[in-house]
């Protein structure tokens, strides 16, 4: 499903708005609920390790810890926590995807590890990306590409 979606989106125009990037950090036992997600987010695990929880019917339980890549689609829901007993942090880009007409372009499947950034590139990228949206102005257009490479 997910080779089918990306192939999809290479054939397709499509355009990412709405860039919007976090550090985040975890403590041992902590975890969240979202029901419903309102926006694509990669998450790239830079410590520790997490348990998720996809709350769509027929759908396995994951494992993902450092140097992996997760992609959560928007309107997908999910229960995640944190089980490493020095925590986790990672970085998170939430995104959206239109095709060339300005329609939002829906990814339909459940969050999953969809890299496992052996050589560093996922987390270079990430951090870099995270960097360009903070500094704002033409910047962007860098956390825009940076995407795109992802």
């Amino acid at each position: 499903m997910l080779e089918q979606s990306v192939r999809c989106l290479a054939e397709g125009d499509v355009t990412v708005s709405a860039i919007v990037t976090a550090l985040s950090s975890w403590e041992y036992g902590s975890s969240c609920q979202l029901v419903e997600r309102p926006s694509n987010q990669l998450y790239y695990i830079l410590e520790g390790r997490r348990i998720y929880h996809p709350l769509r019917e027929g759908k396995a339980d994951f494992f993902a810890g450092a140097k992996d890549l997760i992609l959560m689609p928007a309107g997908c829901s999910y229960t995640t926590q944190c089980i490493s007993q020095e925590g986790s942090r990672g970085i998170n880009v939430l995104f959206t995807l239109k095709d060339g007409e300005g329609r939002e372009i829906l990814l339909d499947y459940s969050p999953q590890v969809v890299a496992v950034d052996d050589n560093g590139f996922y987390q270079d990228a990430m951090s870099r990306l995270h960097a360009a949206a903070l500094q704002g102005g033409f910047s962007v257009l860098r956390a825009k590409e940076l995407l795109y490479a992802i």
